[in-house]
C-alpha cells in the first residue's frame, strides 16, 4: 500500500504519492516512481482531479486508477494560475494605406479590385 501525501497551496489542497528511496554507496537516492495526483475534490474516497487524467479515482492498495462517478463535477476548483490565453486573428490582413499615402500610390490603390 503506498501513502498518499496531501498538500495545500494557494487555497487549494493537491495530493501526491511521493517516490521511494534507496541506498547506493553509502548515498540515498530516490527513484522515479513518483506519481501527482492532483486536486483533492473528496479526501475520504480517494477522488482527485488533473489535467492529465481528468476527474478520477485511485485506489492505494492496488495501485489503480478508476474513472469518478460524474456528481463530482461540480467540486472541481478553478485553476487561477495561469491566466486564459487572448488570440487576435486579423486573418490577412495588411497595413500599407500610411506608406501607400506617401509614396504617391493613391490612384493605383483606388482601382485596384
Amino acid at each position: 500500500m503506498k501513502n498518499i501525501n496531501y498538500y495545500t497551496s494557494r487555497g487549494q489542497k493537491y495530493a501526491k504519492i511521493p517516490a521511494t528511496s534507496y541506498r547506493e554507496n553509502g548515498k540515498v537516492k530516490k527513484r522515479n516512481d513518483g506519481i501527482y495526483l492532483g486536486h483533492v475534490i473528496d479526501e475520504t474516497n480517494n477522488v482527485f482531479y488533473s489535467t492529465e487524467r481528468d476527474l478520477f479515482t485511485y485506489n492505494p492498495e492496488s495501485n489503480t486508477f478508476c474513472s469518478a462517478d460524474e456528481s463530482y463535477v461540480s467540486n472541481i476548483p478553478d485553476d487561477q494560475r495561469k491566466r486564459p490565453k487572448i488570440c487576435l486573428d486579423f486573418g490577412d490582413s495588411y497595413f500599407l494605406h500610411k506608406f501607400v499615402r506617401s509614396c504617391g500610390y493613391d490612384k493605383v490603390i483606388e482601382t485596384f479590385p
